[in-house]
């Protein structure tokens, strides 16, 4: 979870250097949503932590949490290579 919230920093580091500014409001949107999806793990963690045991949901929200931060970065380099 460590990572993904690192890798979520650089992102928001990376959208706010793009110089299209209809892109980064975009990108900026798609952030918001996988805030949300960690939020959503970091609650799932404290249940897991709970039962000692990772729960299923963990494990899914954690992987859309992933794909929507490598598609996340894909278009930023897309938006970079435009801009």
């Amino acid at each position: 979870m460590e990572d993904l919230i690192e890798r979520v920093g650089r992102a928001e580091q990376n959208i706010g250097s793009l110089k299209d500014k209809r892109a980064r409001l975009d990108l900026l949107k798609m952030i918001k949503n996988v805030d949300h999806e960690l939020n959503e793990l970091s609650k799932e963690a404290v249940e897991c932590r709970r039962l000692k045991k990772e729960t299923l949901k963990y494990k899914e929200t954690e992987q859309r949490a992933t794909k929507m931060l490598e598609d996340i970065e894909s278009y930023i380099t897309f938006a970079a290579l435009l801009g």
